[in-house]
């Protein structure tokens, strides 16, 4: 299992956790070209992503989110109040809705081979 960080601050967060088989970013709050950047460091683009986990809706956790996510069709998890903020947000209300997936509070869920907890 690899954890990388992509970006951290107040200016943007983006976090990079994955395994040889399943690959997820932690917050989307770069542009879609500086994720795409940090992913090409390690060896992946934006296709090998298979979803986004969104730990709260602040832009420094969100700028680039909408961009990516329609870019590549990439699910995004998050907690259903996240997930009903986004939603309202005139910059991510375009999202299918196809793409949300709520997680709850200390409940486990699988994307590919990744448990997460």
């Amino acid at each position: 299992m690899r954890l990388c960080s992509i970006a951290s601050g107040s200016s943007g967060n983006c976090i990079y956790v994955g395994s040889t088989a399943t690959h997820l970013l932690i917050d989307v709050g770069i542009s879609c070209k500086r994720t795409e950047e940090g992913l090409r460091d390690l060896e992946l683009c934006g296709r090998d992503i298979d979803g986004i986990l969104v730990t709260h809706e602040h832009s420094d956790h969100i700028a680039g989110l909408s961009v990516l996510s329609r870019k590549y069709d990439i699910p995004i998890y998050a907690s259903k109040g996240t997930i009903d903020w986004m939603k309202k947000d005139s910059k991510l209300k375009c999202l299918d809705e196809e793409l949300f997936h709520v997680v709850a509070a200390d409940e486990k869920f699988t994307i590919k081979d990744l448990v997460v907890n």
